[in-house]
């Protein structure tokens, strides 16, 4: 992931931009968005951030083929953070998937290259935030960010 180019930026116009992209890619699943609690202007890489979620809501769309996904945007907890999340109601998150989950280049599916989470985990940390996945009641799974209003840039680490 290349550095970010921080700016402040609206958090529901990065959540419809990606939204738009993802159901240019799979018109045949129903995208939703919500704003839960107003956000407003964040420090963030719109393009990045953007990509990222873009990422999530296709894993979400093709784990669960014309089911309903949702991206959620709220602000909180305390002024200084803001959330994201991708919900789905396909099959959750099984626990031989789970173990690998945020490996480069682990993918169950055919054609896939391992990369949309990786490249989603590393644009979030980026922006001083963590990414999280866990079982929804009654079925499918949520990936939740939470993100600093004002991240400090975080650089990726040296190691390889």
């Amino acid at each position: 992931t290349p550095g970010l180019e921080l700016r402040p930026a609206d958090a529901l116009s990065i959540g419809r931009a990606a939204v738009a992209s993802a159901a240019q890619a799979h018109p045949e699943t129903p995208f939703g968005l919500e704003e839960t609690q107003p956000v407003g202007d964040v420090q963030a890489d719109p393009e990045q951030l953007r990509r990222a979620l873009h990422n999530l809501l296709i894993n979400a769309a093709e784990a669960a083929p014309g089911r309903p996904v949702t991206l959620a945007v709220g602000g909180g907890p305390g002024r200084d953070r803001w959330w994201v999340a991708v919900r789905d109601e396909g099959p959750g998150l099984p626990e031989e998937i789970a173990a690998h989950w945020g490996e480069p280049y682990h993918t169950t599916r055919e054609g896939g290259t391992g990369l949309g989470l990786t490249v989603a985990l590393q644009v979030v940390e980026a922006h001083g935030g963590r990414l999280e996945a866990r079982p929804r009641p009654g079925g499918g799974l949520e990936v939740f960010a939470s993100l600093h209003r004002r991240p400090r840039v975080v650089e990726p680490s040296e190691e390889t």
